[in-house]
């Protein structure tokens, strides 16, 4: 893996989107993306979701890019829990008003090419419920492929370079 691309932080560009780095400014959106896996997320929730993105960036172990549009905070996309044999895993939370609207596929396109071109990773991964259609359609639409590997209740989807 590339780790160059640790030395700053990148902005990357969609046609409707800037992906950035997160920010205290936006409290109230973090905290409505911080209920993904904290219900009900407070303030300190919110700084505690900052200061562990933070602290995974500058240990190279992931990247976490606020997805903005128009200056709103509308969801986050990037990589987690490191990047073991040059594979990273995706995750993406997007908030429920702009759900649907084709956002998170320009993000998730944004990602995974950086992630291949820049970062030169080998493969993506990322892991979704089976209940959740929309995320499988959006990992299929760019060739992901299911895998028998569970984690907990998730399943594990692949993208090979």
């Amino acid at each position: 893996m590339n780790t160059k691309v640790f030395e700053a932080f990148t902005e990357l560009q969609t046609e409707r989107l800037t992906l950035r780095s997160l920010d205290e400014k936006q409290l109230e959106a973090l905290k409505e993306i911080a209920s993904f896996k904290v219900p009900d997320a407070t303030a300190a929730d919110v700084r505690n979701l900052l200061e562990k993105t933070e602290t995974e960036y500058a240990a190279q172990r992931g990247i976490t890019w606020g997805l903005y549009h128009h200056g709103i905070l509308i969801g986050t996309c990037g990589y987690y829990r490191g990047f073991a044999n040059d594979s990273g895993e995706i995750g993406y939370v997007m908030r429920a008003a702009y759900r649907r609207k084709g956002f998170m596929k320009e993000a998730v396109e944004a990602v995974v090419s950086f992630g291949f071109t820049q970062m030169e990773l080998v493969e993506v991964t990322a892991y979704t419920r089976d209940d959740n259609l929309p995320s499988i359609e959006l990992l299929r639409s760019f060739g992901f492929r299911a895998t028998d590997k569970m984690h907990e209740a998730y399943r594990r989807f692949e993208l090979k370079a």
